[in-house]
Formats: C-alpha cells, sequence, structure tokens
C-alpha cells in the first residue's frame, strides 16, 4: 500500500518505511528471500553484494525553478561502478477541498521534464524558466486518477542512467500538472522552508 500522511515527515522516518516496503520474506532459518525477475527466489546473502538499493531525496537551489523544480544528489558510494536498472520517482499528490464534489474523481496529467546530458551552465534551456543546462529536455508523461491524497510513481530509469552516463550525480527535474488547479489537486514538492525537510 502507499503511505497516508497527512503532513511531512522527517526523511529518517521515510527511509525506514521505504526499507520495509521493499523487503522480501523472511524464512524459518533467517534468510531472507528476495524473488528475481525469472521467478527464481535469490537469497539475501547471495545477491547483496551484487545489487543495491539508493533513497535520495529531493532538495531545490538557485538553479531549479522554485515552484516546480526539484534535483537529486544521487549517492555513487565508493565509486563503484553502477548499473541503474529501475529508478522512480515518488511524488504525493493531496486532494484539496475546493476542488469537485466529494468522492468524485479527480483527473490530471502530470508531466516530469528531465534534461539530457550536458554541464550546468546558467539557468537557461528549462522549460519551466529556472533551469539548468542547455541540453534537450525529456518528457515522462502521465495521466492520473485520485480518488483521495496520495502517492504516485514516474518511471526515471533512463533519466538515472543518462546521469551516471556522464558522469554526473545531479539529477534535475521539472514537475508540471495539468488540470490540477482546476481539480483540486495541488503536488507536494520540497519545501526549504518546512522544519521536517
Amino acid at each position: 500500500d502507499r503511505p497516508n500522511i497527512t503532513h511531512p515527515i522527517p526523511k529518517a522516518a521515510m527511509v525506514t518505511a521505504l526499507r520495509r516496503l521493499h523487503a522480501g520474506k523472511v524464512r524459518e532459518d533467517g534468510r531472507v528471500e528476495i524473488p528475481s525477475f525469472d521467478g527464481q527466489a535469490a537469497f539475501n546473502n547471495e545477491v547483496q553484494a551484487e545489487t543495491s538499493e539508493i533513497i535520495s531525496f529531493a532538495e531545490t537551489d538557485e538553479l531549479t525553478n522554485p515552484k516546480s523544480g526539484l534535483y537529486f544528489l544521487i549517492s555513487n558510494e565508493g565509486h563503484q561502478n553502477l548499473f541503474v536498472s529501475q529508478a522512480s520517482l515518488w511524488l504525493y499528490f493531496r486532494l484539496l477541498p475546493a476542488g469537485p464534489e466529494k468522492g468524485l474523481r479527480r483527473k490530471i496529467t502530470v508531466k516530469i521534464h528531465y534534461q539530457e546530458a550536458t554541464a550546468l551552465s546558467g539557468a537557461e534551456g528549462s522549460p519551466g524558466g529556472g533551469g539548468v543546462g542547455t541540453g534537450r529536455w525529456v518528457l515522462v508523461e502521465k495521466r492520473v486518477d485520485l480518488k483521495r491524497s496520495g502517492w504516485h510513481t514516474f518511471p526515471l530509469s533512463e533519466a538515472v542512467r543518462a546521469v551516471f552516463g556522464k558522469g554526473s550525480r545531479r539529477q534535475d527535474l521539472e514537475v508540471h500538472c495539468d488540470g490540477c488547479e482546476a481539480a483540486g489537486v495541488a503536488p507536494v514538492l520540497v519545501d526549504p522552508g518546512d522544519p521536517s525537510h
């Protein structure tokens, strides 16, 4: 199930919850069974050296648009040679009381723009006006049907692979929500003034 929160939570609590969400099945002998893509079960001690999960939290700075921009510093612990098999952005959407009648589904379109591989060079080139380098902006688009506030995921594997491919650790994103205002929906992005950030 997706987390159900009504207020921001500390990063440490989020990391713990995400680890539990992705945990495998514990056998009687104490080994952790992790299902692999081919349907066969592998044990934690066999795959631990080969795989890892990286959790990164969004930040904002003078290079990101304060209303729609996010960036992530993606860890490359020990300067390992990493292959990204899957990367997802989790966004929380809050239903506002001023929206349509209670109980009706609210339909919105969320567009995540990420910049394809170039170095940072100022504030040009950003689709939202707040920016990063001058590379081509790529779009991930998803229709979201909301009945209540909640979390939604967006696939960003190619974006993160491109970041590692150029030797960088910073992933810049622009989040745009078509129909959010009319539907009474607010994407919850980073608020640097919030003490829980």
